[in-house]
């Protein structure tokens, strides 16, 4: 997971593929108990929000109603 989601980063980063999709399971590796997988969609997030065109806020309801139909998120991960 954590080589996936160092490569994933890196092509988003540096606009090889465009976000979209399944970004919603990158959303939900935030509140994982892997440290490494916290902080490098934690990091991802931060350098998308910094980008000029903002595709984050593109993103919120996508992720939003992913994780609303998602048995595996519990309520107090979406505080």
């Amino acid at each position: 997971k954590r080589h996936a989601m160092m490569v994933l980063t890196h092509l988003i980063l540096n606009d090889m593929i465009k976000v979209k999709g399944q970004v919603c399971e990158v959303a939900m590796l935030i509140v994982s108990d892997d440290t490494s997988l916290n902080d490098m969609s934690r990091l991802l997030f931060n350098e998308l929000s910094k980008r000029s065109n903002n595709p984050v806020y593109n993103l919120i309801p996508d992720v939003v109603g992913q994780m609303s139909i998602n048995d595996a998120v519990k309520k107090a991960d979406f505080k």
